[in-house]
C-alpha cells in the first residue's frame, strides 16, 4: 500500500501488482514461519483484509490499478 501511494505520487497512472492475494482464515498458508500463526486469529485476518480492501478501493481512484494472480481484495 505504501508503494502505491508513493507511485501516485510520482505521478504513475497504472500498476500491475502479482502475489497480493490476501490473506488466508487458515493462517498455516500465510506465512513462512511457523511460529506466526499464532501471533493472528481468524478475526485479525478478517479485519486485515478488509481494511487492505478499503484502502485499495481509494487507492484505485489515483492509479488504475491490474492484478495478474487472483486476489481475494479483487472480489467484491
Amino acid at each position: 500500500l505504501m508503494l502505491l501511494k508513493a507511485l501516485i505520487k510520482l505521478g504513475v497512472k497504472n500498476a500491475y501488482i502479482a502475489g497480493f492475494d490476501g490473506y488466508s482464515p487458515k493462517t498455516l498458508n500465510n506465512y513462512l514461519g511457523e511460529y506466526i500463526q499464532f501471533l493472528y486469529c481468524d478475526d485479525d485476518v478478517r479485519l486485515r483484509n478488509k481494511s487492505i480492501r478499503k484502502a485499495l478501493a481509494l487507492i484505485d481512484k489515483d492509479i488504475k490499478l491490474n492484478f495478474l494472480t487472483p486476489s481475494l481484495y479483487t472480489s467484491t
